[in-house]
């Protein structure tokens, strides 16, 4: 049976959101087994309060006057409203990538249009957890298994719808997981688990580019892959790389440098997402199969006939391929060279070529 968030549900106390700081203080103080308080505004929900956050604000204001502030004031953040019947897999998919944001806010359920409580950052985990146990998608195995067998082509192309589904059906538990390690790596403080916390968020990164890779497979061999322009800063964009491989590099002992070189404005119309996706494939090949030295990534943007171009070029180290490789593993599902033990999955440059197709480029090994 799937797991419905309603099942997960604290109660909690309606108050108004106009109320003072010092009241929803004294309301935690005498009813000591409230977790969290949900703020009305005009009879409809309009936050949440908890316990810990109530008094932080008291501690850290130390002025009567804070005290004296609407806790509707205070509270910024409006409280998601779910529907009790929701289940873990609804939820984390209209979540996205906020997922993490909602798992430490909790939010309010309701059912037939009441109240039915609060559902605690703790106990949303839990639901999370649940879930993740929970053998959600062997429907879909048991539908697939029912299926006469496909005529596998040489292409591999027979394989796109299956790996589409199993792709979609795989990322929510995958999602909670990744939700739930980063908070656990940020709040753990002994070293050794730590390490674990943050190894667990490294392998459910490199499952979600192989997933994103293998829906985007899909899509290209449905004819089906999309881009959408719109404008983007590729200061951010050099900044977001930056923090995001950092420290895998200097965990591997490599030096990593990027670097944006304007040479027409920083904004440009692109599918920056899709440019992400490019450079996320290339830096990820360049760190997995260098051994020592650096990984460099460079953002410029000539002008070529009168139009500005973007240019993306990823440098490494490593031991280099041949011309003969560097076209087989163009190809779908052709792997790198195994360089100590290290294999790659046979779609990141496929896919990323594809993307630079579409948005107009092309990839290429200098």
């Amino acid at each position: 049976m799937p797991v419905c968030l309603g099942d997960f549900v604290d109660t909690a106390r309606p108050i108004s959101a106009s109320a003072p700081l010092s009241q929803v203080v004294d309301l935690f103080k005498r009813d000591i087994e409230a977790d969290y308080f949900i703020l009305v505004r005009d009879k409809r929900p309009a936050g949440l309060i908890s316990r810990v956050m109530a008094f932080e604000f008291a501690i850290s204001s130390g002025e009567e006057s804070m005290l004296r502030l609407p806790i509707g004031d205070l509270v910024t953040a409006r409280a998601l409203i779910v529907k009790a019947s929701t289940t873990v897999q609804e939820f984390v998919k209209k979540a996205g990538v906020q997922i993490n944001q909602l798992i430490n806010r909790g939010c309010i359920i309701v059912e037939d249009k009441r109240f039915k409580g609060v559902l605690s950052p703790a106990k949303l985990q839990d639901a999370l957890i649940a879930s993740c146990a929970e053998a959600e998608y062997q429907p879909i195995l048991s539908e697939t298994a029912n299926l006469e067998a496909p005529d596998f082509a040489a292409d591999g192309s027979a394989t796109s719808p299956l790996l589409g589904t199993l792709a979609h059906e795989i990322r929510t538990p995958l999602t909670a997981i990744m939700g739930l390690s980063e908070m656990l790596s940020t709040r753990v403080k002994d070293e050794q688990n730590k390490d674990i916390a943050q190894t667990i968020v490294r392998s459910s990164q490199t499952l979600d580019r192989i997933l994103t890779d293998t829906l985007d497979y899909a899509s290209l061999e449905a004819g089906k892959l999309t881009v959408h322009s719109d404008r983007a800063d590729l200061s951010e964009l050099a900044d977001d790389l930056r923090r995001l491989w950092s420290t895998e590099a200097a965990r591997r002992g490599l030096s990593f440098r990027v670097g944006f070189v304007p040479e027409g404005p920083h904004v440009v119309e692109t599918d920056i997402g899709r440019v992400r996706q490019i450079a996320n494939n290339l830096i990820s090949n360049a760190l997995k199969f260098t051994r020592e030295g650096e990984v460099s990534v460079t953002l410029t943007t000539p002008e070529v006939d009168g139009d500005m171009r973007l240019n993306l070029m990823v440098k490494d180290t490593g031991r280099g391929l041949s011309d003969d490789q560097r076209e087989r593993f163009m190809r779908v599902f052709e792997k790198g060279p195994d360089v100590d033990g290290v294999k790659g999955w046979g779609l990141g440059l496929s896919i990323s070529r594809a993307l630079a197709n579409a948005l107009g480029g092309q990839l290429r090994h200098a």
